[in-house]
Parts: C-alpha cells; sequence; structure tokens
C-alpha cells in the first residue's frame, strides 16, 4: 500500500513539472513571436523642394497605404525579415524601389521621390505680323534661353511641376508671363508678343531728322549720318539701285558711307533729300521696311547747274534695343529726272 502511494506521489510530481515546463517553453514561444513583429512609418517628401508627397502609395511587401497630407504614412504588425521589398509611386514622379530590413520594433524611414522629367519647347511669334521673333531670351524657372532665327526655344530634363512660370522681357515688347504645367514627357507652347512699339512715328521721326542733317549742307554732321546706318548697310545690287550708286548720291555699303557724303557735300553747293509718302512696316520689333518717294536736289552754284530726281524707294530697318538704323537701301523706280 505504502509503495503505491509513493508512485502515485512521484506521477503527480512528474506530471506537475511536465505541464509546468510545457507552459513555460510556451511563454516564451509566445513572447518571441510577439518580438518578431514590428511598426514601419515615416515621411514621402519631394527630393527637390523637400516638401511632403501626399497621396502617394507606399507597398512594403504585401501591404500597401497612400500617405496623408503631411507625407506621413505607418505600417503595423510587420514581420521580421532580412528583405522586405519597399515601393512607392506618386503621379509626376519616379517610382522608388528599395529593400529594407526589419529587425527592431519599430522602423523610421524618409523616403525622397525624384520628379519625373520632360522636354518644354515651343516658339515665339509677333502678335501682329506672326513672323517669329529671333534672339529673345526666354526663362523658365531660373532657365534661359535664346530663341534661334525660326524663333525656337526648347528646355531639356524640366522636372514635372504643376506650377512653371515662364517669362519672356524682350526690349520693344510688352513683358510676358505665363504659368503652365508639366505632367507629360513633352509640353508645347506657342507665344505671341504684344507690340510696345509703333514703327510708323519711329521711322518717321528717324527719316526727319536724317533729312535735316543732309539739308544742312554741313560736312561736319557726316559721323552723325553714318550713325543712322547699321554695320551691314548695304544697297541693292539690281540694276536701278546701282545706277543711282553710281552717281555717287547713295553709299554702296557701310564702308563707302563716308566717302560717298564727303564727295556729295564738297560736289554740291546744295544738297537736299526730300521724304514723303512714307509707309513703314515692321515684320518684329527688330525688323522692318518702308516705301517711300524720295526727292533728291543738288545744285553747283558755280556751274550754275541743278538736277532735281524724283524716286521710289525701299529702306531696310534693324535694330536690337535702341533706334532703327538702315540696313539695306533699293531703288523701286525713277520716276522723274529734272534738270
Amino acid at each position: 500500500g505504502n509503495r503505491s502511494g509513493v508512485r502515485a506521489m512521484w506521477r503527480g510530481f512528474i506530471l506537475t513539472l511536465l505541464i509546468a515546463s510545457t507552459l513555460w517553453i510556451g511563454c516564451g514561444e509566445q513572447g518571441e513571436m510577439e518580438a518578431r513583429e514590428g511598426a514601419v512609418f515615416g515621411l514621402v517628401r519631394d527630393a527637390l523642394s523637400g516638401e511632403p508627397v501626399a497621396e502617394a502609395e507606399v507597398r512594403l511587401g504585401d501591404k500597401s497605404c497612400m500617405t496623408g497630407p503631411d507625407g506621413m504614412f505607418r505600417f503595423e504588425h510587420v514581420p521580421y525579415s532580412p528583405g522586405l521589398k519597399l515601393e512607392v509611386s506618386a503621379p509626376g514622379y519616379e517610382t522608388y524601389v528599395d529593400e529594407i530590413p526589419l529587425d527592431r520594433p519599430e522602423l523610421e524611414l524618409t523616403i525622397e521621390l525624384t520628379r519625373k522629367k520632360g522636354i518644354v519647347f515651343g516658339w515665339v511669334k509677333d502678335g501682329v505680323s506672326k513672323a517669329p521673333v529671333p534672339g529673345v531670351e526666354v526663362k523658365l524657372d531660373g532657365e534661359s534661353h535664346t530663341t534661334d532665327q525660326d524663333g525656337n526655344f526648347f528646355f531639356l530634363d524640366v522636372p514635372y511641376s504643376p506650377d512653371l512660370r515662364i517669362e519672356i522681357d524682350a526690349p520693344h515688347y510688352k513683358p510676358y508671363s505665363e504659368r503652365v504645367s508639366l505632367d507629360k514627357p513633352e509640353l508645347e507652347l506657342s507665344i505671341y508678343l504684344e507690340r510696345d512699339f509703333d514703327e510708323q512715328r519711329e521711322v518717321e521721326g528717324m527719316i526727319a531728322e536724317l533729312e535735316k542733317l543732309i539739308s544742312s549742307d554741313d560736312p561736319n554732321v557726316i559721323p552723325q549720318l553714318k550713325g543712322f546706318f547699321s554695320r551691314d548697310y548695304r544697297a541693292s545690287d539690281d540694276e536701278n539701285t546701282t545706277f543711282v550708286v553710281s552717281l555717287g548720291l547713295i553709299p554702296k555699303n557701310y564702308e563707302d558711307i563716308f566717302p560717298c557724303l564727303s564727295s556729295v557735300f564738297k560736289k554740291y553747293d546744295d544738297v537736299r533729300f526730300k521724304f514723303s509718302e512714307i509707309k513703314a512696316e515692321a515684320t518684329t520689333a527688330y525688323l522692318a521696311r518702308a516705301k517711300m518717294l524720295l526727292t533728291i536736289h543738288v545744285r553747283k552754284v558755280d556751274k550754275e547747274e541743278e538736277v532735281e530726281v524724283d524716286l521710289k524707294c525701299t529702306l531696310s530697318l534693324k535694330r536690337r534695343e535702341g533706334d532703327w538704323k538702315i540696313s539695306g537701301w533699293k531703288l523701286d523706280e525713277i520716276i522723274e529726272i529734272r534738270q
């Protein structure tokens, strides 16, 4: 009987130890399992501006969420892993892909998204003539490009943005400013500049001053007269123009201006150029032409010679920032020669 009681006691003791050890092992495993999960959270921001990116989709393994207005995201109960795939995407940005290890209760991340880039291009034209405007500076958010001979401009590698500012401040045109959005690989713009000049009034004023200086019969005004011509001035090489140039009344090119005018003032006692019926037409703020009637009157007192010629002619004009300069002269028609 005693032996049976002892055996029963030992069996009870052993059973108690087994149950206790089982409970201890179970609690240990449960604690270890709980420790193998953590939280992953952080901020998604613009790599260029540092501003938070809202409504970005964040994928971590098989979990996903959207960032809030503050660019923040958070994942709970993420299993520990030596390499979790992280993928972040947002409109207008390159997709961010990385692999991160999780081996702690909390992991904080700062993710910078790079904006996609595109091309902004187009042309600049005169708002009246619709002709291309070359040589003007186009600015796009601090970058600048000068239009070519066809008025074209382009900007490469422009980060996507809903608010890009394009500006043009060209001489003799009103300032141009526009806000545009770039959300695709290419953005084409057509820009028309509004004129801030009156070519008819400007050309008439220039011609009046030219006429006054020539009629002064003073050789000392020749340097001033030369200032009315551009350095690339050249008379037309057609037959009619060449004939008048051969008479020594009109300079052939820029280098010929001083010799030609000196000869006219020396040869004739009275020289008068009378311009009338002036009609100016500008292609752009920098190119124009003016058709007119020109009466040239010259007189030699000693020989009592007097000649008057009525001509129809066209002046080619150019400028950049200053006043119009004569870049070409063409005789359209000899109306009458009087002696």
